[in-house]
């Protein structure tokens, strides 16, 4: 996939000079409308098929939601990786990419930056640390709020196999892990409840990292999705 990023019409001529069989016969376009098309188009593209979701991933819940919204169409796949201009303006705190490995056979995801070894999470997910380019070592006790990048994946009972990646700041993994714990401890009282119940809600005045983005199991537009044993292992849901 390639994106214009704004509208040059040297490209027109340089495009049309390619065949010159066909140059005589070609009629200019009307430029201003031209413009308009791709820049809406651009703009589609890069709120519709670069970014997954924008929020936070803090529990199981949170993941399996962002990928059923994603399965029945709700949300957007990126079916390929992404370029340098991408990278720098999409991988940022909060951002969140999907992708189905079994429709566009892409294995790996790549984002140009240098990370630590991975470290199981909450269970289900790993996480990586950014490192310096300068430091060859594991930076996960670097000074500093560096990225942490976030990955989950897995193969539905249709053989599809889903992939989740989730960028943070460093400076919230402590909120979250503390949000994981008290998750852990609301399942022991109550096996019944909910993992995101009452997690992330504060006092009037309080404000947390958590707080600031937004999670699925609170989204209006997800939290209400159906996650059906027919589709995910059982031992998810």
């Amino acid at each position: 996939m390639f994106i214009i990023s704004e509208f040059n019409p040297q490209l027109l001529s340089e495009s049309d000079s390619e065949d010159s069989n066909s140059a005589s016969t070609f009629s200019t376009p009307n430029v201003s409308e031209m413009t308009n098309n791709v820049s809406s188009n651009n703009s589609n593209m890069n709120n519709n098929n670069i970014v997954t979701y924008k929020g936070q991933i803090k529990s199981l819940h949170d993941a399996l939601l962002v990928l059923e919204a994603t399965r029945i169409g709700k949300l957007p796949t990126i079916n390929r990786r992404l370029s340098t201009f991408e990278r720098k303006k999409f991988i940022k705190p909060n951002s969140i990419f999907v992708w189905n490995e079994t429709s566009c056979g892409m294995k790996r995801w790549t984002d140009g930056k240098m990370w630590s070894a991975s470290k199981v999470f909450n269970n289900h997910f790993l996480i990586y640390y950014e490192k310096s380019t300068k430091d060859d070592t594991s930076n996960d006790s670097d000074d500093g709020d560096g990225l942490i990048k976030q990955s989950f994946s897995l193969i539905t009972k249709d053989y599809q196999r889903l992939h989740l990646i989730y960028y943070f700041k460093k400076s919230q993994l402590e909120e979250m892990k503390a949000s994981a714990i008290h998750i852990r401890k609301r399942k022991l009282d109550s096996p019944t409840a909910s993992d995101d119940e009452d997690a992330g809600i504060k006092k009037e005045g309080e404000q947390t990292t958590i707080q600031q983005a937004k999670l699925p199991s609170q989204d209006p537009y997800l939290k209400d999705l159906a996650l059906s044993n027919d589709i995910y292992p059982q031992n998810l849901l």
